[in-house]
């Protein structure tokens, strides 16, 4: 196989590839956002937890 075979193979590929409406990209986004915004208040629930257990602990 060739350079330019295989350079038209791949854009044949690409025309192929469907890509995500615009409503599919920003719910995934949102979602995206909503999940980092949770996680975040959870590890800073957890770590503000040890850290109370620790100082009590260590006095």
């Amino acid at each position: 196989m060739n350079v330019l075979s295989f350079i038209k193979e791949v854009k044949a590929e690409a025309l192929r590839v469907v890509w995500p409406s615009r409503k599919e990209v920003l719910m995934s986004l949102g979602l995206v956002f909503v999940m980092v915004l949770l996680s975040g208040l959870f590890f800073l629930l957890v770590d503000s937890l040890f850290f109370k257990m620790i100082k009590f602990i260590l006095g």
